[in-house]
């Protein structure tokens, strides 16, 4: 009886030993990774966070305040940050009108890669032609990167230049590439474009009819902002509103 005794002590000391070790290796885990318990409190100061919180800003209306928390999105360096200051400094929401700074805005977002600030400025470039030589060729160049990430409305807008010949040569066939890839993802204006003048419908046809295929493997899709449209949509209504 008392070997039996000795032997269940034994046993429940080697249990309670077994514990002690796996207790001891949670703690050592805990104090190893200091920042487990952190992470929700990393995620909501970071540059995404800061991002969603601008724009329901935005959607609010309180521009001032969403402009407060851009700025620090650019101290960050952050794209799209960057874009969003880029929009409102163009359309003077929150901050006075002011196209040298918007322009400033989408160039650095557009040199880290943003496709919508790529389109941004090579449209308000052209818009604006203080240099028209410089901002003519400097804005086509940003608009074919837009175009060939995917924007849609870089896509029509290097479909016209190159139907129209006056910023660039005529390329109707090059016209047509660009406008079938808009076409494809419901732009009505290059659907019509396509139908509806001659030369682009017949450079259309002879892409097709040549077996040529419309390559979108240069369109990162995967990087467009998910958002962004509503951003765009929200900030058009407000300006037209406010000019009136």
């Amino acid at each position: 009886m008392r070997i039996y005794q000795h032997r269940v002590r034994d046993c429940g000391s080697v249990a309670w030993a077994g514990r002690l070790r796996a207790l001891a290796l949670v703690v050592l885990l805990l104090v190893a990774t200091p920042g487990a318990y952190a992470e929700p409190a990393k995620k909501s100061s970071s540059g995404e966070g800061r991002l969603q919180a601008a724009c329901s800003a935005l959607k609010r209306k309180q521009y001032k305040k969403a402009v407060h928390t851009l700025l620090k999105l650019d101290q960050a360096n952050d794209g799209k940050g960057q874009t969003v200051l880029g929009l409102l400094h163009e359309k003077g929401l929150g901050v006075k009108q002011d196209f040298s700074k918007a322009l400033a805005y989408y160039r650095k977002a557009a040199k880290q890669g943003i496709p919508e600030a790529e389109s941004n400025l090579g449209h308000l470039l052209l818009r604006l032609k203080r240099d028209v030589v410089q901002d003519t060729k400097e804005g086509i160049d940003w608009l074919e990167r837009a175009a060939n990430h995917g924007i849609l409305e870089a896509q029509v807008t290097m479909g016209k230049l190159l139907n129209e010949g006056r910023r660039l040569p005529i390329n109707n066939s090059k016209a047509a590439y660009y406008l079938h890839r808009a076409a494809q993802r419901g732009s009505r204006e290059a659907q019509r474009m396509l139908a509806d003048i001659p030369q682009l419908r017949e450079a259309h046809q002879a892409l097709l009819q040549g077996g040529a295929q419309y390559q979108t493997g240069m369109e990162n899709l995967t990087r467009s902002w998910v958002g962004y449209a509503d951003i765009v949509n929200n900030l058009n209504t407000a300006s037209s509103y406010s000019r009136k």
